[in-house]
Order: structure tokens, then sequence, then C-alpha cells
């Protein structure tokens, strides 16, 4: 039986977060991959680019990724 996410599960998330502009130009606002920061070149060698901890269905994230990820199989791929 495949894990699926519910409310109060902890759950470590990897994201890449892009501003799109006029003419879909993309701005790389944060990411948790320290390879697509150097490729935007956002890099900051003080940051720590790692999955991120976080409580699903607790009202403590975005609507939208909270909503996302409730039902979610462990190790899926979603595009917000």
């Amino acid at each position: 039986m495949e894990a699926k996410l519910a409310k109060g599960d902890i759950a470590h998330i990897e994201y890449d977060v892009w501003i799109v502009g006029p003419g879909e130009q993309r701005t790389l606002h944060d990411t948790t991959h320290a390879d697509v920061a150097k490729g935007a070149e956002k890099f900051d060698e003080k940051k720590s680019y790692a999955p991120v901890t976080v409580v699903v269905g607790q009202d403590r994230l975005p609507k939208g990724l909270d909503e996302a990820l409730l039902g979610s199989a462990v190790g899926e791929t979603k595009e917000l």
C-alpha cells in the first residue's frame, strides 16, 4: 500500500520557487537545491540547501501548498 500524507504528518520537502514575469521570464526566488541556485546565479554559500521539514494540514504553510501536500504519495513530485 502506498503511503499518503495526511493532516498532522511530518514531511521533508524540496522545492524551487520561481517568479514568472512578463513574457514568461522566470526569476528564482528560493530553492532547496544548490545546483538550481548556482544555475540561476543566486547561490549563497551561507544558506543550507537541504529539504525543509513541515507539518502538513496545520495551517502553517501557504494554503495552496498545504492542500497540494495532503493526500500526496511519498516521493511524489508536483508543480504548483
